[in-house]
């Protein structure tokens, strides 16, 4: 199961965790009496996965797409003879880079973002993402052997392009400025 941190909203999700002793070690072999997960404050019902020791007291609890389908997320796993562990995550919509995403706000300057990356990448100057889109929906003309791209006004330039022809082919190639 893949892991993104922090937890994206309706994905799977895995987390390791210690169970520690009264005496602050870890406790190996721990008898999990049971685990429960709530999702934004609803009734705590049984987790679909066991909780399984990884190693030398530190567990992990794969938790399911529709397990993590909350805003916020509550885990209470009861430890025979020990204290229960109590687990809370707050998920996010989406992720760009492994960096949280939280708001429609943020979604939108992150759209905003990658339309101004360059297409080679690493730099949003020269020949970017958003231009490219305008020469598959907007408007354009050639005029005088010159290209013209437009913006989606359709009538600000957002690109031109030198074009020639040959015999045959009313326009043989396209090669942008």
């Amino acid at each position: 199961m893949a892991s993104n941190d922090p937890p994206l909203k309706n994905s799977a999700y895995d987390i390791d965790f210690p169970i520690v002793e009264v005496a602050g070690t870890f406790a190996v072999g721990a008898t999990i009496s049971s685990s429960k997960i709530r999702k934004d404050g609803g009734a705590f019902n049984p987790t679909a996965h066991a909780v399984t020791e990884i190693s030398d007291g530190v567990y992990n609890l794969a938790l399911d797409a529709a397990e993590m389908n909350a805003d916020q997320v509550s885990i209470v796993i009861v430890v025979a003879g020990l204290p229960s562990v109590f687990l809370k995550l707050r998920t996010v919509a989406w992720q760009i880079g492994g960096q949280a995403v939280t708001s429609t706000a943020d979604q939108q300057a992150s759209a905003d973002v990658l339309l101004g990356r360059n297409i080679d990448g690493g730099s949003s100057a020269g020949r970017i993402v958003s231009q490219a889109l305008d020469a598959i929906r907007n408007k354009w003309t050639i005029a005088a052997g010159t290209l013209t791209v437009y913006k989606t006004d359709d009538t600000t330039s957002s690109w031109t392009a030198t074009t020639s022809t040959s015999a045959g082919n009313p326009l043989s190639t396209v090669d942008p400025a």
